[in-house]
């Protein structure tokens, strides 16, 4: 089935800019990638302390405004400050690499899965410029995509209060009574079943293209 030209020029701009994004995305992944494996040395050599950060709850009425922030443990933590916009978030410097790697490990699945929802996308639209369109291929595609986005939708949030949790847990802070943020992940979930009803539609599609198919 072929787009009209209006459609193939939509198609076109949405699969160069996720073409843009995903190679974007694997890149920076990459760098990071190496950026961690070296930081323990980084570390060792130059005695730079590397930045963590955590969206946090603050107690009302814990004096957090008033009172610096202060951790007995210097070497994992110091100079803890709280950063209002956009979201709280906690934020401080480590020199224990060990601590470091625990709070940003947690992100490798949510990146793989990101990655792996791409992908899928972007075959999808390659499949549709090429005037492959309406296949069980494409559907399944569509179909995996949402699974992901809302798996994403649930694991995410929690992971994300889990590392807190552990971030909090280890940083042994004074002047302040902080706790795990919550955030929620419906806008995520919503998404994740718009693909699904998507590749149900796709699905009709399918069948109806077959059906044209056996009739011509």
């Amino acid at each position: 089935m072929a787009l009209d030209l209006a459609g193939r020029r939509a198609t076109r701009v949405a699969k160069i800019a996720l073409d843009l994004m995903w190679w974007a995305g694997l890149a920076l992944s990459g760098i990071a990638t190496l950026l961690f494996l070296l930081s323990p040395l980084v570390i060792r050599d130059s005695g730079f302390r590397l930045g963590v950060g955590v969206p946090v709850s603050v107690a009302a009425g814990s004096g957090s405004t008033v009172r610096p922030l202060t951790s007995a443990d210097t070497m994992r933590v110091s100079q803890p400050v709280l950063e209002a916009e956009p979201r709280t978030r906690l934020e401080f410097h480590t020199r224990d690499w060990g601590f470091f790697a625990l709070a940003h490990v947690i992100y490798l699945p949510l990146i793989a899965a990101a990655l792996a929802a791409g992908l899928l996308l972007r075959r999808m639209l390659a499949d549709v410029l090429s005037a492959d369109v309406f296949t069980a291929r494409n559907a399944a595609r569509l179909w995996r995509v949402g699974w992901l986005v809302i798996l994403l939708s649930i694991a995410a949030p929690a992971l994300e209060r889990w590392r807190a949790s552990l971030i909090l847990g280890r940083t042994r802070l004074s002047g302040a009574s902080l706790s795990p943020s919550d955030w929620d992940g419906s806008g995520l979930w919503f998404m994740g079943v718009l693909f699904l009803v998507l590749a149900s539609a796709w699905r009709y599609g399918v069948e109806l293209q077959q059906d044209r198919d056996l009739t011509v």
